[in-house]
């Protein structure tokens, strides 16, 4: 009995140990990139790029965890059905952009190697429905689909993203492309147009006469006194490098009532923030919102203000 007990035994270790799959033994082939990689791609409002994604991407080699045992050829694709499962499980509304395409699907890693001879590509074959669609996100999902041999990893897919964006404009320290206006006729107030008046210390040609106290929120109305064609600064200075607003909202109106938004830009601690316009504004209105001020004490503290025209 206990010669039959140990033989059993003997038997089931046995079983065990073939039902066991080494995990090193297996060969992988796999896709070593970022999950995901983002582009941005962004544009005034005449169209014109202000950052172009490169129309021929290069991502990575196709990968195996063992030398090949022989030729291994590995098919890649664009995977469209993933958008919608993305989305739900992250909540977002990326939309799939069919104007990527991959330079080629198909990938081969030589008996004995590694990786593949050739990179996986990708290629913009058309940059049109971007600037047509304005601001959005897109997403285009690339998967290995097959390989000839061993077995596809985990790590088999990765996400490329396109963020699309208009700008208005950028932040530039006290660079002037226009003409700045005469401003004996502006008008400047606090909060709302009408409100606290400081026209005469944001028109006196001194950065150290200055309205402090200007918290995250708070509006800078201009009046400039008529409408003006071709505006293409809007300068905020502030009293000095440690008293700027973190960013500043910029809108322009011509009769006070309907607003165009022009975006929201960073100004930390630039001291004569001059708001560049890719494509000249016409306005008699601006608002100028200041957030998060640098200065706990003081807030958001402003010297002078000047809007240029084209000349």
């Amino acid at each position: 009995m206990i010669a039959l007990a140990a033989a059993a035994l003997l038997s089931a270790c046995a079983q065990k140990e073939e039902s066991v799959v080494d995990p090193y033994a297996t060969n992988f082939v796999y896709l070593k990139a970022p999950l995901s990689t983002t582009y941005r791609a962004t544009f005034s409002t005449g169209g014109n790029w202000k950052n172009k994604p490169d129309s021929v991407t290069n991502f990575t080699q196709i990968r195996c965890t063992k030398p090949a045992p022989q030729d291994i050829k590995v098919t890649v694709e664009i995977d469209e059905t993933m958008v919608e499962a993305y989305n739900a499980a992250n909540g977002t509304e990326y939309q799939f952009l069919p104007q990527v395409e991959l330079v080629q699907n198909d990938f081969v890693i030589k008996k004995g190697e590694y990786v593949s001879t050739d990179t996986l590509k990708t290629v913009i074959t058309d940059y049109a429905p971007i600037l047509a669609a304005g601001t959005q996100s897109y997403i285009v999902p690339i998967k290995m689909t097959k390989t000839s041999n061993g077995v596809l990893s985990e790590s088999n897919h990765f996400y490329v993203f396109y963020e699309a964006s208009m700008l208005f404009a950028e932040i530039v320290n006290n660079v002037y492309s226009g003409t700045k206006l005469d401003r004996s006729a502006w008008k400047i107030y606090v909060d709302e147009f009408g409100g606290r008046d400081v026209t005469s210390t944001l028109t006196d040609n001194s950065n150290y006469s200055d309205v402090y106290y200007l918290w995250s929120g708070t509006v800078l109305c201009i009046d400039l006194g008529a409408v003006y064609e071709n505006i293409v600064n809007i300068g905020i200075h502030h009293y000095s490098y440690n008293y700027t607003a973190g960013s500043i909202k910029v809108e322009v109106s011509e009769d006070n009532v309907t607003y165009k938004d022009l975006g929201t830009y960073d100004c930390k601690q630039v001291g004569n923030a001059v708001l560049d316009l890719y494509d000249p504004q016409v306005a008699r209105y601006i608002k100028v919102t200041g957030y998060d001020p640098i200065s706990s004490s003081y807030g958001w503290d402003i010297g002078e203000v000047f809007v240029a025209v084209a000349e």
